[in-house]
């Protein structure tokens, strides 16, 4: 059977892939027999009688009159986790940012100018100012909330490597 799916924000090949070839998939598809969103806030949109199911490419479906649409019949469902590799990403991304001072570092780094020697000399002298903050700092304590929130085990004498390396073999 051949169906029409309307994707409505910018879809990953990879997923629509996935689809039998068979059906015509797009943004431009007209009469659709189905929607794919990503964050697209159809409260305000009129959704054709041609629509039997909308789909939310993530969590929650807020964007979506869902009490609206299943008067109609339309089924409304949604796809949580399936960006939790990006979440675990960001998380660790957070982690790493915070517990080693990398954007203060860069800015410190873009402003360095001469010579190789004045460079590493400067390097050096500025080192100091961007090492890693003692455990017992208040981001130290947020960045360890931080990654139990997002469910990372934190614990032994280096809790924030405990919580990076736990991150990193779960993004894989």
């Amino acid at each position: 059977m051949n169906y029409s799916i309307k994707t409505l924000n910018s879809i990953s090949a990879r997923g629509l892939s996935k689809l039998p070839e068979s059906y015509e998939v797009g943004p431009h598809v007209d009469n659709a027999d189905a929607w794919l969103v990503r964050s697209a806030n159809l409260h305000s949109v009129e959704i054709p009688d041609s629509v039997l199911a909308i789909s939310r490419a993530g969590a929650g479906t807020n964007t979506i009159p869902v009490n609206q649409l299943s008067g109609r019949g339309v089924v409304v469902f949604n796809t949580p986790g399936s960006n939790a590799n990006a979440v675990k990403e960001l998380v660790l991304a957070g982690i790493l940012l915070g517990a080693r001072n990398i954007l203060p570092a860069a800015a410190f780094a873009r402003q360095l100018t001469g010579d190789d020697n004045e460079i590493n000399a400067a390097d050096e002298a500025g080192k100091k100012q961007h090492a890693r903050l003692p455990q017992t700092s208040r981001r130290y304590f947020f960045l360890a909330g931080a990654a139990a929130a997002a469910g990372l085990a934190a614990a032994g004498a280096a809790p924030l490597a405990a919580a990076a390396g736990a991150a990193a073999a779960a993004v894989g």
